[in-house]
């Protein structure tokens, strides 16, 4: 019997993208941790992309679909974010950004809370 493989960062992301493998639990941990969510449509009638951006901590998650090329696919960014999300998939952030400095799980799920808390007291622009 083999021994389970450590998860590498490679596994998860390559040439910037999230694997397809792990782009549904992603976009689920970044949905439900985003304070805020944006949408854009940009294209013409014969061509056209969606871009949807969860944004939490000092991050987030965004995914363009709709064209094909270097731009398109699911990224993260945000040193907290992408721990963040390490961290809800189970994995270890400080080996696989090593980074020994980052805040621990339950730092940074309070933290999502506290933002969550805030935006909900905060009016939206279309409101005012």
């Amino acid at each position: 019997m083999h021994a389970a493989r450590a998860t590498r960062m490679q596994d998860i992301v390559w040439g910037g993208r999230i694997r397809p493998t792990y782009q549904h639990q992603i976009r689920e941990i970044a949905r439900k941790a985003a304070h805020s969510e944006e949408a854009s449509v940009r294209g013409s009638m014969v061509h056209s992309s969606v871009t949807v951006t969860y944004r939490f901590l000092d991050g987030g998650v965004w995914e363009r679909r709709g064209e094909f090329g270097p731009t398109s696919g699911m990224r993260w960014f945000g040193t907290l974010a992408i721990a963040y999300l390490l961290y809800e998939l189970g994995e270890n952030p400080q080996k696989l950004l090593d980074a020994s400095d980052l805040p621990s799980k339950a730092h940074l799920r309070q933290r999502v809370r506290e933002e969550a808390e805030a935006a909900r007291h905060t009016p939206d622009k279309m409101g005012q």
